[in-house]
């Protein structure tokens, strides 16, 4: 590992065995850890200590979930020589992308909708965390437009650069948001089964008080772009218990994702 690692953090770790983790888009360095005898794993998250790492907030997340939600229980977390390093447990069980959760699609399907239902349900009256709308346009704002990066292409989507999709933002803002409890990241590889259900929820870094539209368009583009069969999304609909999913607000909200990502 090419980090200087706090010295209590070396010390919880000493003797594991470090694999990089490469499964999603994370902007943080993430590693399993284990030692020989599995009794110790974790996981480790290590960013550079600037704007725009989620580290702290997802630290200060996951301490206000833990009596809410089966989230990662914290080990370490520290800010040291520009760097911010966050140890979680692991949670028992494999991410929704893996490929032995992947084959059995009903019972995935029904499990993401009633885990989301779960967080949705969450009381937001004392949510500390905001990310409703206006900030999440500024954040959005002050990554790219006053950083200048404004041709800078969007690897998913096609013949759109970020000028483009903050002004189709700007222009198409929604004046009311359906606020609940929101993960923020609510994607196959951020949900974690174990046999039939929902073990743990992990990268909670931008969860808060959001619209619902938030998660939803993340979770139905990862069914679609992992099973490509609108049925599929129809069952998670029905199995979340919406009548209309609205179509132009799902497409807002996944522009919204590509430009935080």
């Amino acid at each position: 590992m090419k980090y200087d690692l706090p010295l209590e953090l070396r010390e919880i770790i000493d003797g594991c065995e470090i694999t990089k983790n490469n499964k999603g888009w994370s902007e943080s360095d993430v590693f399993q850890i284990e030692d020989i005898l599995k009794e110790k794993e974790y996981y480790l998250k290590i960013s550079p200590d600037d704007d725009s790492s989620y580290l702290i907030s997802e630290k200060e997340k996951l301490e206000w979930l833990q009596d809410k939600i089966p989230v990662p229980k914290i080990h370490f977390f520290k800010v040291e020589k520009g760097f911010q390093y966050l140890l979680t447990s692991k949670i028992l069980g494999e991410d929704a992308l893996s490929r032995n959760v992947r084959r059995r699609p009903i019972m995935l399907i029904k499990a993401v909708a009633k885990g989301l239902k779960k967080i949705h349900a969450i009381d937001i009256e004392d949510c500390p965390f905001d990310e409703r709308l206006e900030n999440k346009l500024n954040l959005v704002k002050d990554i790219h437009i006053e950083n200048k990066r404004l041709n800078s292409p969007i690897d998913r989507i096609r013949n759109k650069n970020i000028l483009d999709l903050y002004n189709y933002l700007i222009e198409n803002k929604k004046e009311e948001e359906d606020l609940v409890f929101t993960h923020g990241d609510y994607c196959f590889p951020n949900i974690i089964i174990n046999g039939e259900n929902i073990s743990g929820f992990i990268d909670v870094g931008r969860a808060g008080i959001g619209d619902r539209y938030v998660d939803l368009s993340l979770i139905i583009r990862s069914i679609r772009i992992n099973y490509r069969n609108n049925k599929l999304v129809d069952k998670f609909i029905e199995e979340y218990g919406l009548d209309y999913i609205d179509s132009d607000k799902l497409k807002y909200y996944t522009h919204l994702d590509e430009l935080i990502n």
